[in-house]
């Protein structure tokens, strides 16, 4: 049985060996990441149903590369750049496929009424990050509010090496936002949080990391089929 208040490091340890309680160390660490990746797929690629392909995709690649972390960085860290690192390349190869376009590909939905309202914001916040903010601020501001990376982690990702890291250049970021948007919208709506997946979405997740972790023939390195929200694997790989 598994200590309810083990450490990451702790789960990591135990995933990483081939005891009794590896296939249950894993499912806990990697279904804590799970709201992580998706927030982290969706501030790439901006698409729900992409959002959560790519999300399952990344579940499935650190489970196989589970083994090979080293602690180098957080594991916070680096499981958001396996997921990062997941969408760009998939942007990259929707960019290579012919009549691709990776920004429309989810027909949107709502009336019109919401979908004028939410494009004029979307194009009026994303004219503030791009205006009101420097590289390093805006940076800072998509890994937090976005990829929902805590203060800490941001920090160690930017490779910020002054006293107060991340944290003095979000405090400088907010304050230019709530300059740029002080008679238009408040300062909560113009940074986006971290987007959470469906319910659904979640639980077609856990049912997938359940499956990786308990399939018979998991010691022999072989990997259960997975149906569910894999229509792009080609794109990926």
């Amino acid at each position: 049985m598994l200590p309810a208040d083990a450490t990451d490091e702790q789960l990591i340890a135990l995933a990483q060996g081939d005891g009794p309680l590896a296939p249950l160390a894993a499912e806990r660490l990697l279904s804590a990441q799970i709201d992580r990746l998706y927030a982290v797929c969706f501030s790439v690629v901006r698409q729900p149903e992409t959002a959560a392909e790519l999300s399952q995709e990344a579940l499935l690649r650190l489970h196989r590369s589970l083994h090979r972390y080293r602690g180098d960085c957080s594991w916070n860290t680096w499981t958001y750049r396996v997921a990062r690192n997941l969408c760009l390349n998939w942007l990259e190869k929707m960019r290579e496929e012919p009549g691709a376009d990776p920004t429309r590909l989810i027909e949107p939905t709502g009336t019109p009424l919401d979908l004028t309202a939410a494009g004029e914001r979307s194009v009026a916040v994303q004219a503030a990050l791009d205006t009101a903010l420097d590289e390093e601020e805006r940076t800072a501001v998509r890994l937090h509010y976005e990829a929902g990376l805590s203060v800490n982690e941001v920090t160690e990702e930017m490779g910020l090496t002054n006293r107060s890291g991340a944290r003095g250049v979000l405090q400088r970021a907010r304050r230019k936002l709530r300059a740029a948007f002080a008679e238009t919208m408040p300062e909560d709506s113009v940074v986006r949080r971290a987007t959470q997946p469906s319910a659904e979405v979640r639980a077609a997740m856990e049912r997938t990391l359940h499956e990786l972790t308990r399939a018979p023939g998991r010691d022999q390195g072989e990997e259960p089929r997975v149906r569910e929200m894999r229509a792009r694997q080609s794109l990926i790989d």
